[in-house]
């Protein structure tokens, strides 16, 4: 089989949002507030986890009423309250 390597590359997202910088962020940090905006399948969701903090993870875990799972796993690389979060999934 042929070696195929990969290629890294990296992207920002920017938005502006109509509240200030820390209502944003704590939108982020407290985990009720994080499932009321980004919970889109909330009546199927059997475990959530938010570990807020560098290198902490968000665990969320959804069973489909056919029986299909979905695992999402994020992890907080940096933190910066009020301005910067950086995380991967």
């Amino acid at each position: 089989m042929k070696h195929t390597p990969s290629t890294h590359t990296n992207f920002v997202i920017e938005r502006a949002f109509a509240a200030t910088p820390q209502a944003v962020f704590q939108a982020w940090a407290d985990p009720q507030a994080k499932r009321r905006w980004s919970d889109c399948h909330a009546e199927h969701t059997i475990e959530y986890r938010l570990d807020f903090r560098p290198l902490g993870h968000e665990t969320h875990q959804v069973v489909y009423p056919d029986g299909r799972v979905q695992q999402i796993e994020k992890v907080f690389f940096d933190i910066v309250d009020a301005r910067r979060i950086v995380f991967t999934y």
